[in-house]
């Protein structure tokens, strides 16, 4: 009962914010109806089933978003990698919240390759910096 408050209680709220550094975009505001309506409607016909399934997916996409976001909350990048992911996957105003984490853990484990590699022996500076300034955020392109 308490849990379902609580997600009521924040769904009404246009931004979540898990800290006074990190905003993420709230559930509400991803216009998931519109997007899975959109991609699930045939010759006028809304294939149910599809929709409903479309609809979980971006719901448990926004659940894995926040946690993963919050996990991350203290490093001075996060903000960014969530808007470059929010900003990547919505279109019309609709939001691929499954997607925004999917690109938003490349990220994260982008970094964490680099953490790794740039501890080992043969780890080339002017390399990485070289692909930073190119790639920005996306750390998981820096590694590549």
């Amino acid at each position: 009962m308490k849990k379902e408050f609580i997600s009521i209680a924040v769904s009404f709220f246009p931004v979540l914010c898990l800290s006074q550094q990190l905003i993420i975009p709230s559930a509400v505001s991803g216009n998931y109806k519109n997007y899975c309506a959109e991609q699930w409607t045939k010759r006028g016909v809304l294939d149910e089933s599809m929709f409903n399934y479309c609809m979980s997916k971006e719901r448990e996409g926004h659940q894995n978003l926040v946690y993963l976001a919050g996990k991350y909350n203290n490093m001075s990048w996060i903000q960014a990698a969530v808007d470059y992911s929010v900003g990547r996957w919505t279109k019309r105003d609709n939001r691929q919240d499954s997607m925004v984490y999917h690109t938003l853990n490349l990220i994260i484990e982008g970094y964490e390759d680099i953490v790794y590699m740039s501890r080992q022996p043969d780890w080339n500076k002017a390399k990485y910096s070289a692909c930073s300034a190119k790639w920005g955020i996306q750390f998981e392109m820096v590694v590549y």
